[in-house]
């Protein structure tokens, strides 16, 4: 009845889209951009009819123009840097990726398609770098859960045990000092080797320079200690 009714049009493109039905997108919307050309909902529908069908060349135009309208998304960025890549067009592709992690650097797929963008291009370092990115990304920081378990031990009397879940966290986690320091603590209520454990806490304090008050305090006083244990030992 209404051949401009832009809802409809938006709703009968969406519904063939999910189908992949992609002449039937074209067609819609194709229809409401006669009428709406800077429709983004409808311009987004058209370069992803294009895009699924690994029709990357025909996509290109329409997500360019989506960026052209404002829709700087990590969507768009992620949409046309792939279509550039399959373009063989990889620097464009390399700017696009990189743009969309400066928005949303918490999704590993971002770095691995990235990844491959460098690896096609033949860039083998920059590959291997962001693949490894997308492994860190993706990869869960269980320090927390490692930690609640070593709390657990310790209440057990396992010290051992103990010893081994803060040594987890601390992998999962190497930047804060307290899983560290825990794994020195241990060590030295365990070994009862005072020179073991002077070591552990001498390099706490290298690895950690940046001030932690509360622990540089105990750490400090407690090499003072093994350093006179130590050298009355050796007396």
């Amino acid at each position: 009845m209404d051949s401009t009714h832009l809802r409809s049009l938006f709703q009968l493109s969406k519904y063939y889209l999910i189908k992949r039905e992609k002449d039937s997108v074209l067609y819609y919307t194709d229809m409401g951009l006669d009428f709406y050309p800077t429709d983004v909902s409808l311009l987004n529908f058209k370069g992803l009819a294009y895009f699924n069908n690994d029709n990357f060349r025909d996509a290109i135009p329409y997500f360019e123009k989506l960026l052209d309208l404002g829709e700087t998304k990590p969507f768009v960025y992620q949409k046309l840097g792939y279509a550039y890549f399959k373009a063989w067009e990889f620097e464009k592709a390399k700017a696009m990726y990189k743009k969309a992690i400066g928005m949303e650097d918490n999704n590993p797929e971002l770095y691995y398609e990235l990844g491959h963008v460098y690896l096609k291009d033949r860039a083998l370092d920059s590959a291997q770098f962001y693949v490894k990115k997308s492994i860190e990304v993706k990869k869960p920081n269980l320090a927390s859960e490692y930690e609640t378990l070593a709390g657990i031990a310790r209440q057990k009397d396992k010290l051992s045990e103990t010893l081994v879940y803060y040594m987890l966290a601390h992998e999962e986690q190497p930047d804060e000092p307290r899983y560290f320091y825990q794994i020195c603590a241990m060590k030295d209520g365990l070994d009862k080797n005072p020179k073991e454990s002077l070591d552990c806490y001498q390099s706490f304090l290298n690895k950690y320079r940046d001030p932690h008050p509360y622990f540089h305090e105990i750490v400090s006083k407690r090499i003072s200690e093994l350093k006179t244990e130590i050298h009355f030992s050796q007396n």
